[in-house]
């Protein structure tokens, strides 16, 4: 999460630090989870009408996605990252 304005929301939100919300995002390690939490995202925002939150959760889920896409290039780059 490099956005500050980001960053705030979540923290004011979620009602946590800059460093518990590092802590919190640093644990989710496999794609799958961060798919799943894409998937969640998504769904919050179907239900609701509030335009703010529906676009703030769609943000949120696609950066999951990010996230997911980001674990598996690692998987796959990282065994031949000491390569040259």
């Amino acid at each position: 999460m490099e956005d500050q304005h980001e960053v705030r929301y979540w923290t004011e939100t979620l009602g946590c630090s800059k460093d518990e919300l590092a802590v919190a995002v640093a644990r989710v390690a496999s794609d799958k989870e961060c798919e799943d939490y894409a998937r969640e995202c998504a769904m919050i925002a179907g239900l609701t009408n509030d335009r703010e939150v529906r676009d703030q959760m769609l943000k949120v889920g696609c950066r999951w996605m990010e996230a997911a896409a980001h674990e598996r290039f690692a998987l796959v780059v990282g065994p031949f990252a000491g390569r040259q």
